[in-house]
């Protein structure tokens, strides 16, 4: 606690610079935004959790994307519904 007491409110609030792992652009960056932005103002969390949150997007990403094939990729929109479906089940906890 005396930890979250010294880290600066920027450090939980600006998040972005996080987004550096992720595409900068389609679905994925507009869904890791959002995240983002959510963490940003969560005054639950501490920076390392959401900083965790965060690398665990980035993993889940990156383990996909071995597994579906260029030609197999799905529409855009169909990401979009299935990114927001995960961000519903995460945000439960």
């Amino acid at each position: 606690m005396d930890e979250e007491k010294a880290t600066p409110f920027y450090e939980h609030v600006f998040l972005d610079k996080h987004l550096d792992a992720f595409p900068k652009t389609g679905p994925v960056r507009r869904f890791m935004e959002l995240v983002i932005l959510g963490l940003g103002k969560n005054p639950h969390l501490t920076v390392q959790e959401k900083i965790d949150h965060i690398n665990w997007f980035e993993e889940y990403f990156r383990n996909k994307q071995s597994h579906v094939p260029t030609q197999q990729l799905l529409a855009e929109s169909e990401v979009w519904g299935v990114l927001q479906n995960i961000y519903r089940c995460v945000t439960l906890f």
